[in-house]
C-alpha cells in the first residue's frame, strides 16, 4: 500500500499476480481487495492488513466486501459470506444464484437491500 505521499506503508506477498478485473472498495474503517480469487481486508486508517478471505474447498470470493449491520458481506461463490469484520471468522452463508461470469460482484447496501453490480447489470437482493 502506497500513501498520499507515495510513501509504502505496507506490503503483502500475494501467492499470484492479481486478475486483471481486481477491485478494491472502501467500506466502514475497511479497505477491502480482491485479487481475482481471494480478499484482502486492510484497517482503512493505517492500510495494515487485518486477515484475508482465501478460496475454500466449495466457495471463493468473487468481489470487494461491503458492511451491514456491523458484519463484512463478501460475495461468494453461490452467494454471500457474512464474516465478523474485526476478526474475518465466517458466521453463515446466505445462499444467491448469479450466472457464471468472470467480472467482480461489487456489493453496495441501500437500507435493508444489498446491491450487486455483476458486470453491466444491477441486481438488488432482498
Amino acid at each position: 500500500m502506497i500513501d498520499e505521499t507515495g510513501a509504502t506503508v505496507s506490503s503483502t506477498l500475494l501467492a499470484k499476480p492479481p486478475s486483471t478485473s481486481a477491485v478494491a472498495s472502501r467500506t466502514g474503517n475497511l479497505v477491502t481487495w480482491w485479487t481475482g480469487d481471494a480478499l484482502l481486508v486492510f484497517d482503512a486508517g493505517n492500510l495494515t492488513q487485518r486477515y484475508t478471505i482465501a478460496a475454500g474447498e466449495t466457495t471463493a470470493p468473487v468481489g470487494p466486501g461491503v458492511m451491514m449491520a456491523g458484519q463484512l458481506l463478501v460475495p461468494v461463490t453461490g452467494g454471500i459470506g457474512v464474516y465478523d469484520p474485526v476478526s474475518g471468522a465466517n458466521n453463515r452463508y446466505i445462499p444467491v444464484t448469479r450466472p457464471p461470469s468472470t467480472s467482480a460482484v461489487i456489493p453496495a447496501v441501500s437500507g435493508s437491500r444489498v446491491i450487486e453490480q455483476r458486470g453491466d447489470t444491477l441486481v438488488a437482493l432482498g
